[in-house]
């Protein structure tokens, strides 16, 4: 702001004070200017954050109730599997088995789509979470806690999936493809543990995809609490259970 100079030379102490007042009153109007334009941006930031946090959560369930069909049907397929190793029949201490038909290369988790929680990790490091109620805070942190969740047990399903992996790679029948195996007894029971593993780490990932749609649902319904969302949290585990 800019304080101009008096056009007269100021000669009474009542010129003074209707300047000095005048000066005042010049800040005063800046400094109110400057703030109400900082609150209408902050306003804008927030409504902004808090649309976006619903549009994502919207489009993320969407993808979630597609992923969680799939596991199903992978989750089916893969007792199956389980199913006709237990079973198959012993041949000179082996056994011979084709799961090509089960355990494709193009199997259902590899049509499986990731979620997004972009939106709140901007909004953290762009410092706009303060802007936001503590309640409101709240319940985009336990969206976010539950996306994160279910990450990690994405990551372990995908260790477990790599164990299997090596156990069939290393059973090719000769000259057969990938999933024309030969086992030993012993060697067809340690395929069964590692497939079993596998299993239980995608029903997990089933359990935590219905933790992040239900925190979801409760985004998108417009909760006020973070208590109000566990309902939603219950009914979509429960929804999602394989």
């Amino acid at each position: 702001m800019e304080i101009e100079v008096p056009e007269h030379p100021i000669t009474t102490w009542k010129e003074f004070f209707i300047h000095m007042g005048t000066i005042v009153l010049g800040v005063l109007i800046a400094i109110s200017f400057e703030q109400t334009v900082e609150w209408m941006h902050h306003r804008h930031q927030r409504h902004q954050l808090v649309e976006d946090m619903h549009d994502e959560a919207e489009e993320n369930i969407r993808i979630i109730e597609e992923d969680t069909r799939l596991l199903h049907q992978e989750l089916a397929t893969l007792r199956s599997v389980a199913d006709r190793l237990n079973s198959a029949r012993v041949n000179k201490g082996y056994i011979s088995i084709d799961l090509a038909n089960e355990l494709n290369p193009q199997s259902q988790v590899e049509n499986m789509t990731s979620p997004s929680r972009g939106t709140w990790a901007v909004a953290r490091n762009a410092g706009l979470v303060p802007l936001l109620k503590h309640e409101q805070a709240r319940i985009y942190t336990r969206l976010d806690f539950e996306a994160e969740q279910e990450l990690k047990a994405e990551d372990e399903a995908t260790l477990r999936y790599n164990d299997l992996g090596a156990i069939l790679d290393t059973h090719q029948a000769t000259g057969g493809s990938r999933y024309q195996l030969r086992f030993s007894v012993a060697d067809r029971d340690l395929a069964s543990q590692k497939l079993h593993s596998y299993m239980m780490a995608q029903s997990v990932v089933l359990t935590r995809l219905g933790f992040w749609k239900g925190a979801s649902e409760a985004v998108v319904h417009g909760v006020k609490t973070e208590e109000e969302m566990m309902p939603y949290l219950a009914e979509a585990v429960k929804k999602a259970a394989p």
